[in-house]
């Protein structure tokens, strides 16, 4: 029981570095200065400029799709990304909850993707896009399916050893 206590206390810390690494690339903009701008320019008497809102349903999926030539284009990474980057959310956090471990971990990542969004309309930071919200849900749930795969063979390879 101990050494799940020590696993589950370093899944935890994980976790918190993961959410502080992913606020602060989404939506504080690092390494960039962008929201370090926006926020100086706010200080000193600027406007908050809401951003924009994409709500076709593909357009920008499609449009980065046809633009990308090799996998290092800019257009390539962002889809990439936006598909991957919530993948640790979705395996970390159920190791963490109690019960309806996939429910809750899909239903608060679906919350947590629409504050970011909504924030980077509300504040002007980067754009507001509907295909950014489903790349990054498909990513949470890709999460939870590693979660569920991995606990199947760990309870798999526990019951052999057991044998």
């Amino acid at each position: 029981m101990k050494r799940n206590k020590i696993i589950k206390n370093i899944i935890r810390i994980l976790f918190i570095i993961y959410i502080a690494a992913l606020l602060s690339v989404l939506v504080f903009k690092l390494p960039t200065r962008l929201a370090a701008d926006i926020i100086q320019r706010w200080f000193q008497g600027g406007k908050i400029t809401h951003g924009t809102i994409q709500w076709v349903p593909f357009k920008t999926i499609v449009a980065y799709a046809g633009q990308v030539r090799t996998v290092t284009d800019w257009f390539f990474k962002n889809l990439c990304c936006n598909l991957v980057i919530f993948i640790p959310y979705g395996m970390l956090l159920p190791v963490l909850l109690k019960k309806r471990k996939i429910l809750k971990t899909f239903l608060s990542g679906v919350l947590l993707i629409l504050g970011i969004e909504w924030s980077q309309y509300l504040f002007g930071i980067g754009l507001c896009d509907i295909d950014d919200f489903i790349l990054n849900t498909i990513s949470v749930l890709i999460g939870c399916g590693c979660y569920k795969i991995l606990k199947f063979m760990r309870q798999h390879i526990s019951v052999r050893r057991k044998v």
